[in-house]
């Protein structure tokens, strides 16, 4: 199955241990679900990570860089945000929190 995580799921993943957040990320981790980013989410996450919980830059790259070896990158159609969309509701795309839409 492939998943995209809303970036607030990801920042709980990677702060706030013990939840479901974490267990999904887990399971990308183990190879058990795929993850599917884009530029514009990670840079998001950069951003929150940083402004709003006070990591250094490098702690949030090596956040980021992570990701990125860890999930399938993609690019949202037609310039659309990463979060609720899936370009073909055959590619069983799930997502994670954030708004749910097959109809792109």
């Amino acid at each position: 199955m492939r998943v995209v995580a809303d970036t607030n799921v990801l920042v709980s993943a990677l702060i706030f241990p013990g939840g479901s957040p974490e267990a999904v990320y887990r399971l990308v981790l183990e190879g058990k679900i795929e993850l599917v980013t884009s530029r514009p989410l990670l840079t998001e996450l950069g951003r929150v990570l940083t402004e709003k919980f006070g990591w250094n830059s490098n702690q949030a790259e090596e956040a980021v860089a992570q990701l990125i070896r860890v999930a399938e990158l993609v690019e949202p159609p037609d310039g659309r945000r990463a979060r609720g969309w899936c370009a073909d509701a055959e590619d069983q795309v799930g997502t994670v929190g954030g708004p749910k839409r097959f109809d792109a």
